[in-house]
């Protein structure tokens, strides 16, 4: 299992933007699970995950190597609802 880390500060803003908890998502990561992952095409050296935030699809961008995960964001996706829900 690889340790998660997020940016406290972006954890905040997310909570109050978007209602997305990152701690909940990192939770979700390590012991729910993850639904597909794929390429970021937009940014270089990025994973996005999917996940099943509160019953809605969520994209959650990361940084990943051998040991460690960083979340970059989280947001919830009508495009990957239609594919994945």
């Amino acid at each position: 299992m690889k340790n998660i880390h997020y940016n406290e500060e972006k954890r905040t803003k997310l909570l109050a933007e978007r209602g997305i908890d990152l701690h909940i998502v990192a939770h979700i990561i390590n012991d729910v699970g993850v639904v597909d992952r794929m390429p970021n095409t937009k940014r270089k050296g990025q994973i996005i995950y999917v996940i099943m935030y509160e019953w809605y699809c969520c994209a959650v961008p990361v940084v990943e190597n051998d040991n460690e995960i960083f979340i970059k964001t989280a947001y919830l996706s009508r495009k990957l609802k239609k594919i994945y829900y």
